[in-house]
């Protein structure tokens, strides 16, 4: 999945319905383990292509709102009912890692 940069241009904000979420590879490199972040909200940017992008609450700082797919190990969105294997995605990435 691609990463996102920070956008300039938010043209609108809509709130994400509940069951949403952001994953991202665990820190530990022992156990492919995943940890999920609610969606707050969804944004709007305008780019090129223009794109919708999940939101969530900064881990650190009280009510400032992130992009989800700004970090590293940001691995994709779960949502009610998804299938993904999110074990195996971090086994993915850990291994791509290793061959950088």
């Amino acid at each position: 999945m691609a990463k996102h940069k920070e956008f300039e241009k938010v043209s609108q904000i809509i709130p994400a319905k509940p069951g949403w979420e952001a994953i991202y590879a665990g820190p530990l490199e022992e156990a492919p383990f995943y940890l999920a972040q609610p969606v707050v909200c969804w944004a709007l940017v305008e780019e090129n292509p223009t794109t919708v992008i999940g939101m969530v609450a900064h881990r650190k700082a009280m009510g400032e709102l992130v992009f989800a797919g700004a970090v590293e190990n940001f691995l994709g969105y779960n949502y009610p009912g998804c299938a993904e294997n999110w074990d195996q995605e971090v086994l993915r990435l850990r291994e791509g890692k290793k061959h950088e």
